[in-house]
């Protein structure tokens, strides 16, 4: 499992980032790796799914140009469906 933040420049340095991460820079027209990431060992993949759900819904309806969502349903055993949207 790798993890990677992804910024535009000048947010995060290599110096700030926690141990093991990876960095990607967004400028403007392509992502360029700067650090690549260590292999996790552990791996907490519902909370992980979770926190990447809780981002794409501070998204919105307004996604930023450069980056596509798709809308996908997922099925779940406590008969709740959860959707995601572009």
């Amino acid at each position: 499992m790798a993890r990677y933040f992804l910024t535009v420049p000048g947010i995060i340095t290599e110096q700030e980032l926690p141990y093991q991460w990876g960095l990607l820079i967004w400028d403007g027209k392509r992502v360029r790796m700067i650090h690549e990431s260590d292999h996790f060992q552990e791996v907490n993949s519902r909370h992980e799914i979770g926190i990447l759900l809780s981002a794409l819904r501070r998204i919105g309806h307004s996604t930023p140009q450069g980056m596509s969502i798709k809308c996908y349903t997922i099925e779940t055993k406590n008969r709740a469906t959860l959707g995601i949207e572009q």
